[in-house]
């Protein structure tokens, strides 16, 4: 997964170099690959990280239904096993890779594309 990510950010800083560098002496054509690829990976990585965000999500709605519930009323083997539930629930629960080094999240979405921005605009300062 760490070669997907790596390889994502890759493609999308080149797409957007390439839109931004020379997109007025590009044929519609390759100009429209170019915008096609930028879209797909962007998208792609987008539903990665929108996929942890719903299943986070769902991991809160789940903790959220067991302490409404009326658990009081189980007998003690069923709020053992409640409460060992609700310990287990109590972490986030984003896609995490590379053992928790890169949680996969909206935000961590917007981060990448703001560092694909910046690298890119460095770029663009370099080759001046």
């Amino acid at each position: 997964m760490i070669l997907f990510i790596s390889m994502a950010s890759l493609a999308l800083c080149l797409c957007l170099y390439q839109l931004t560098l020379s997109s007025n002496t590009l044929s519609y054509i390759i100009l429209g690959k170019y915008v096609i690829e930028l879209i797909a990976v962007g998208g792609d990585y987008y539903y990665h990280c929108y996929c942890s965000d719903i299943l986070d999500d769902c991991h809160v709605m789940l903790c959220r239904a067991i302490i409404n519930s009326s658990w009081y009323q189980c007998s003690n083997k069923n709020k053992q096993d409640l409460v060992f539930f609700l310990r287990r629930l109590q972490r986030p629960n984003h896609l995490k890779f590379t053992r928790g080094f890169i949680v996969h999240s909206k935000t961590f979405f917007v981060k990448i594309v703001k560092i694909s921005y910046n690298f890119v605009n460095f770029l663009r300062l370099k080759s001046k």
